[in-house]
């Protein structure tokens, strides 16, 4: 079951990127990669496994702490940072919705 597991996980992400576990975002605080040698001698070692060290941002949780390791937290994914929408110099949004975009922006800040 824990190698099932390992091959559906995403990559393990960076220290400061932000991430999806147990249904809730975090934020990583620190990811630290195992060495393990090979079981056997001459076969390859087992890939890496991380020890990912998260902060939550969700409103009902801040600063809540969970370290998991990557490979074994089922549904775990990393978010890739997110960029603002291509400015269209013909096309200006109405100020209200401007406004609350811009909410929304300063609320998911990290």
């Amino acid at each position: 079951m824990a190698v099932a597991a390992a091959h559906l996980a995403s990559p393990a992400p960076r220290d400061g990127q932000l991430a999806i576990v147990r249904g809730r975002r975090w934020v990583v605080s620190e990811s630290l990669s195992s060495e393990l040698p090979p079981a056997i001698e001459g076969t390859l070692p087992p890939p890496p496994q991380h020890l990912v060290s998260l902060i939550s941002i969700e409103d009902d949780a801040s600063g809540e702490e969970l370290r998991v390791i990557w490979e074994l937290e089922p549904g775990a994914q990393a978010i890739e940072r997110a960029d603002l929408p291509p400015v269209d110099p013909d096309h200006l949004d109405d100020p209200a919705q401007l406004d609350a975009f811009l909410d929304a922006v300063r609320w998911g800040a990290v």
